[in-house]
């Protein structure tokens, strides 16, 4: 699948039947992308990301009752944020913040 402007309706797609059936976890590892790609990786997580949210918010507003949390963790991503770019798109550049994993929580990940 592409990752680009018109490939974004069709992702969400995929996507939103996932939301109604509970909680959610995404794990994504951006500590083995192959030499070179970091950046090219990064920018399509940055999409997906900003395609659960999309996906997610909408679910919220029409108050889906099966609607559940939603939690993406980005291991080994160190920044404070990440952007998605989508060329062609109305609602481009959103950025999400990203927080350090609570130590908490951090056992149920190892």
């Amino acid at each position: 699948m592409s990752f680009q402007g018109d490939a974004k309706a069709k992702l969400e797609e995929i996507i939103a039947p996932t939301f109604l059936g509970g909680d959610v976890l995404l794990a994504i590892s951006c500590q083995r992308f192959t030499p070179g790609t970091a950046d090219e990786c990064l920018a399509k997580v940055a999409k997906l990301i900003d395609c659960v949210s999309d996906v997610w918010t909408r679910f919220d507003e029409a108050a889906e009752v099966h609607l559940g949390a939603v939690v993406v963790v980005l291991e080994g991503f160190e920044g404070s944020e990440i952007k998605a770019d989508w060329e062609g798109v109305p609602s481009n550049g959103m950025t999400y913040p990203v927080t350090v994993l609570d130590d908490q929580l951090s056992a149920f990940f190892k």
